[in-house]
């Protein structure tokens, strides 16, 4: 026990490695469908930019009875790379 007291720190717990933050990015599911609405709340954006990104081949959506749906995975690569 007494070896195990030497690598505490504040942050640690007897020499556990802490959990790193979980990130916007980690709680979305990669195979879930988001509408733009939804999208557009989540990541706090215009609805116009993600509309923007699927005209403009970023990101890969569905229509469903023509309603725009994109996967989990694309918005998790589109956020990855870059947004307009």
């Amino acid at each position: 026990m007494q070896a195990d007291a030497a690598g505490c720190n504040g942050s640690t717990d007897a020499g556990l490695t802490p959990f790193p933050q979980a990130t916007l990015v980690d709680a979305i599911p990669e195979d879930h469908l988001f509408t733009v609405a939804e999208i557009s709340s989540l990541l706090r954006i215009r609805k116009q930019d993600v509309y923007s990104a699927c005209d403009l081949g970023l990101l890969r959506y569905v229509k469903f009875e023509g309603v725009v749906q994109i996967e989990g995975r694309e918005i998790k690569t589109w956020i990855g790379t870059s947004r307009p």
